[in-house]
């Protein structure tokens, strides 16, 4: 598309004008601009020779094209789980003067990261074993397939360790585990006793 300028007299329809000997007007000029419309065809030839190609750049540069695009296809995944230490994990902001404890802080949360892939990947592994095609986890009893760790955490909210000392004598009242409690341990491999 191309922006053709265009010389547009202006009449004042108040007074009269005259024409000089050239044929122009001696009224008010202003420039109008028009459309000229043509299709460009070596730019359109050129993106035709990229049309559907997907530039990836990287520098990996021994690394096979294929597994580069599967590399890149994993982003959003990694991207998922560090998205966790903005929410669930809560990191933001952080109140810390020296960049040692800055740093000592990060690395915590980043345990805390692995621990949170690790206790998914040990529930959905045991439920691929135990042919369990979903788990009550969401809101309202509702299942899901692909459990996360923030709701595997919110199944245990409500348990509660009591214990009462009586002259000396300490009472300790069990803890009773509903049965996706008891699902959700024997899928972490945890040994029921540490609840009794």
């Amino acid at each position: 598309m191309i922006m053709m300028p265009k010389r547009v007299i202006t009449m004042d329809r108040n007074r009269r004008s005259r024409c000089s000997e050239t044929g122009d007007h001696d009224g008010p000029k202003r420039a109008a601009y028009t459309l000229d419309v043509r299709r460009d065809g070596p730019a359109l030839a050129r993106e035709r020779r990229v049309d559907g190609v997907f530039p990836l750049v990287t520098n990996l540069a021994t690394t096979p094209k294929r597994e580069v695009l599967s590399i890149y296809k994993f982003q959003p995944y990694v991207e998922r789980r560090f998205a966790l230490v903005k929410t669930d994990l809560e990191i933001a902001p952080v109140y810390l003067k020296k960049p040692r404890r800055a740093v000592g802080l990060l690395h915590a949360y980043f345990i805390a990261l692995a621990v949170a892939s690790l206790i998914e990947r040990e529930v959905r592994n045991g439920m691929r074993r135990r042919h369990i095609e979903a788990l009550d986890l969401l809101p309202e009893h509702r299942g899901t397939s692909t459990p996360t760790w923030p709701r595997i955490l919110e199944a245990f909210r409500d348990v509660r360790w009591y214990e009462v000392d009586v002259r000396g004598e300490v009472i300790a009242f069990p803890i009773e585990l509903t049965p996706l409690q008891r699902t959700l341990l024997e899928l972490l491999n945890v040994p029921l006793g540490l609840y009794q």
